[in-house]
């Protein structure tokens, strides 16, 4: 009969062994799928972050690039006016010329030329007349008179008095530099 004492105490931790391993492979063929799962949820939100932020990328470098091109056409067209209006042998009316430049150009509201001693010259805007107004205390004459531009200055963005949006005055420097 000692035998089956000696049998029984070999068999009892064996058997403890097995039941650990069967509960700890239960636990992990639980735990995997909730791994897997949880794995799959991070690479989608990533991937859906890494693509938004690729779209947003794009869309600026997009945006940024049309913004550029329309810069660059709106300087062109400074430009001409200015060197027209600056030319020394010119007949040219000035009101009329400029008021064919804002019609041809929705966005542009108004040009404005400004004199050397910062006098503003012009007067395309009948609802706010601006003609004879010093305008030598402001950023852009400052700039233009420093000669701290090659030509364009643009203002930051400003609250325009009369709209519910904003104005961003883009300033052209035509003729020879003003004296400081």
């Amino acid at each position: 009969m000692p035998s089956a004492d000696v049998h029984k105490t070999l068999r009892v931790p064996f058997f403890s062994f097995i039941g650990k391993i069967r509960k700890s492979i239960g636990f992990l063929v639980l735990l995997a799928p909730l791994i897997l799962i949880g794995m799959v949820v991070h690479w989608s939100i990533t991937d859906s972050r890494s693509q938004a932020r690729a779209q947003i990328v794009s869309a600026s470098y997009n945006l940024s690039t049309n913004i550029s091109y329309a810069l660059r056409a709106l300087e062109l067209v400074l430009s001409t006016a200015a060197n027209q209006l600056s030319a020394p042998d010119k007949t040219l009316n000035m009101k009329p010329f400029l008021e064919e430049i804002s019609a041809r150009l929705p966005p542009i509201k108004t040009i404005t030329i400004i004199s050397p001693d910062g006098i503003i010259q012009t007067d395309l805007r009948p609802s706010q007349p601006s003609r004879g107004i010093s305008v030598a205390d402001r950023d852009y004459f400052k700039v233009h008179l420093n000669r701290q531009t090659q030509g364009y200055y643009y203002s930051p963005p400003s609250p325009a008095a009369k709209m519910a949006r904003c104005r961003s005055p883009f300033h052209a420097l035509a003729g020879p530099p003003m004296a400081p």
